[in-house]
């Protein structure tokens, strides 16, 4: 079913806490980027040894399929997480010859972020995981269209984020929400419901309703 939706948030970490997930998010994305150019070499190397006409038949825009976010490439029948823009990028770079000719994949066109860089945007399917070293933030922003929280989430990125919060040792005063939205919740505000949902909740900091639920509860009883 159709949904229009989108998502955004943020979680707050210490210095240690930020330095930890912002350096798992860069290798990860590192090692993404070669493991992209490693299978765009190996299809090359396929495409190679296949007649002038027949290449670019066997990569088509059904070649690389937009299916729960995977690339699955007809000709290799290989199957492995992609985002739509990086597929396009992969279809370009092979076929940036003279007239569409085949081309070797160039190790820099899959370039990677330098041990310098601590703080960055990762793509996901339809938004941005953002590093902010000056706040020490992981921001979270997804676009609105159909379904896209749920393929943003699907995302390659997205899913070694939540796999790493999942496991993460949160610190005090670590923590943060990721909101949503969507055509169903903001109906709901017409009949006095709050539109927006809480989607994620990560560590130990509180929203500031929980925050002053928690002072009120923490004072003293008032002596008769």
């Amino acid at each position: 079913m159709s949904t229009s939706e989108h998502s955004y948030g943020s979680i707050s970490f210490t210095k240690s806490g930020y330095s930890q997930i912002m350096r798992h998010l860069r290798e990860a994305f590192n090692s993404h980027q070669d493991n992209l150019y490693e299978r765009t070499l190996a299809l090359y190397t396929r495409l190679s040894k296949v007649s002038g006409k027949e290449k670019r038949a066997l990569v088509t825009d059904n070649a690389f399929t937009y299916d729960s976010f995977s690339w699955s490439c007809a000709f290799t029948q290989d199957k492995y997480a992609l985002l739509e823009d990086e597929a396009q990028a992969i279809k370009t770079e092979l076929f940036r010859g003279t007239n569409g000719a085949l081309c070797k994949p160039r190790k820099k066109a899959f370039a990677k972020l330098t041990n310098k860089r601590n703080d960055f945007s990762l793509a996901i399917a339809v938004g941005t995981i953002n590093l902010y070293a000056k706040s020490n933030t992981l921001g979270w922003h997804v676009e609105e269209n159909n379904r896209a929280v749920f393929g943003s989430e699907m995302s390659p990125m997205a899913c070694i984020l939540f796999s790493y919060l999942k496991r993460y040792t949160w610190k005090r005063g670590e923590g943060g929400i990721f909101f949503y939205q969507s055509e169903h919740t903001l109906m709901g505000a017409r009949d006095g419901f709050d539109p927006t949902e809480e989607r994620h909740r990560f560590g130990n900091k509180m929203n500031k309703y929980e925050k002053r639920e928690h002072e009120r509860t923490q004072r003293p009883a008032r002596k008769r």
